[in-house]
């Protein structure tokens, strides 16, 4: 189960970075990033509530689960947060250099303005191997 668990997000954060984001502006996933994480820390309440309602006390394995499920959003928010802001950055240096810069644009600190969508895609690759570090440590190290 921790493999899929983890293969698994690994491949929502893929589509959340480079697909999903790249078309959503940083208000709006700042907004979902933290809807996404308040939820999840609604639902892992709602959980234990219901479980101390029934008067039973869930297995080790549910609660690995269901906190590995809820550490998982909070990773998927973070990456995202962090890469949209990171592209906000990237955009208003290129957004500068060409507004107030356009007659040394070809110099270095304004080759940010040409190299731009590499540069972003880059950012993308390296939130999402970081982000497959910390889901790594979830899915397979966390113990409760």
């Amino acid at each position: 189960m921790q493999i899929i668990g983890w293969v698994l997000s690994l491949a929502a954060n893929f589509y959340l970075l480079f697909f999903w984001s790249a078309t959503k502006g940083i208000a709006a996933i700042v907004k979902r990033a933290i809807a996404a994480v308040v939820l999840g820390i609604v639902m892992t309440l709602a959980i234990a509530l219901t479980w101390a309602a029934v008067g039973a006390a869930p297995s080790q394995a549910f609660d690995n689960a269901v906190f590995q499920c809820l550490f998982t959003v909070v990773v998927l928010a973070m990456t995202n947060v962090a890469h949209a802001a990171f592209r906000g950055m990237v955009e208003t240096i290129a957004s500068f250099h060409e507004t107030h810069n356009a007659a040394n644009i070809d110099r270095f600190p304004s080759r940010i303005v040409r190299q731009r969508t590499g540069l972003q895609r880059f950012s993308a690759v390296v939130w999402w191997l970081g982000s497959g570090l910390m889901l790594y440590g979830v899915w397979f190290d966390m113990r409760i």
